[in-house]
């Protein structure tokens, strides 16, 4: 039993090892993804917004240009 003790220990060091590094990457893919995902919200959220602020900008020039030629009538 005292022979095989140093390589038991040395497996047991290998396994654990393995599992930690397996269990790490797995939270680390984990993290990326959510990362991921809040970024593709966050995208799709400036996308509405810029669209919306691009209507709002229309609708200010066709007001002003409304405005502009019912001065320019007068």
């Amino acid at each position: 039993m005292n022979d095989q003790f140093p390589m038991i220990l040395i497996f047991s060091f290998l396994i654990i090892g393995i599992l930690s590094s397996t269990i790490t990457k797995s939270m680390n893919v984990h993290e990326i993804r959510t990362l991921n995902s809040q970024v593709d919200k966050e995208f799709e959220r400036y996308l509405v917004l810029d669209n919306e602020n691009i209507r709002l900008k229309n609708l200010v020039e066709t007001e002003n240009n409304s405005i502009n030629l019912n001065n320019f009538d007068e």
